[in-house]
């Protein structure tokens, strides 16, 4: 397999993971875009950029095959949300527009929040989306900034991320707080390694369309 060029925007808990994986297989030379580039794993090549001003996004590698869009907001907040999702986002499709880049295929992490879905039903990716919260309509808002993109687009909707340093619920089971009987609630986990798996999976598919 030829080699690819990867650029992973906002390559924090996810992306590094992510891009551990992709070196393993031998056939990848990836790039990270953060604002800390001492914590990208080693083989990574770093890109010292903020995501959120469009002047500072740093120096890109050419070509760019595939480009992964995984930021993590600054805080629950509405205006982190969009700073996060919505404006860095944007300065990317920007930058990638500006630039003449044409890679094969964007990902995007996006959330299980799109969904509205409350009452045991089962959801899947065909499922209506009509959130309710700023941070579902947000994420949402940027899978349809994608979707109007000139680029062939993938959202990944992640729920419940769990993995080193994201262990909320297992410390609350621990305190003894565990979770009420009722109402039952149905609740989406997945460990950071198998997000990050997931993503590389659906690259390795696209290349071998």
């Amino acid at each position: 397999m030829n080699n690819h060029n990867v650029l992973i925007a906002g390559c924090g808990d996810v992306g590094c993971e992510l891009a551990q994986q992709l070196l393993a297989m031998k056939c990848f030379t990836v790039w990270g875009l953060r604002r800390t580039v001492s914590r990208l794993p080693a083989g990574v090549h770093p890109i010292k950029a903020d995501l959120y001003q469009a002047n500072a996004l740093g120096q890109w590698p050419q070509p760019i095959d595939y480009l992964v869009y995984c930021a993590a907001t600054d805080g629950q907040t509405e205006a982190k949300y969009r700073q996060a999702y919505i404006s860095g986002l944007r300065n990317v499709l920007n930058r990638l527009n500006k630039e003449n880049y044409h890679p094969k295929r964007l990902f995007f992490t996006s959330s299980t929040s799109v969904f509205h879905q409350n009452e045991g039903e089962w959801v899947t990716e065909t499922s209506p989306t009509r959130p309710s919260k700023y941070n579902g309509k947000i994420m949402l808002e940027a899978e349809e900034l994608l979707n109007h993109s000139p680029y062939e687009t993938t959202s990944i909707r992640l729920g419940g991320i769990y993995g080193p340093g994201r262990y909320r619920l297992i410390e609350r089971v621990r305190r003894g707080e565990g979770c009420p009987v009722e109402p039952k609630v149905f609740s989406n986990r997945i460990h950071l390694k198998d997000a990050a798996g997931i993503i590389a999976h659906l690259i390795r598919r696209d290349i071998d369309k």
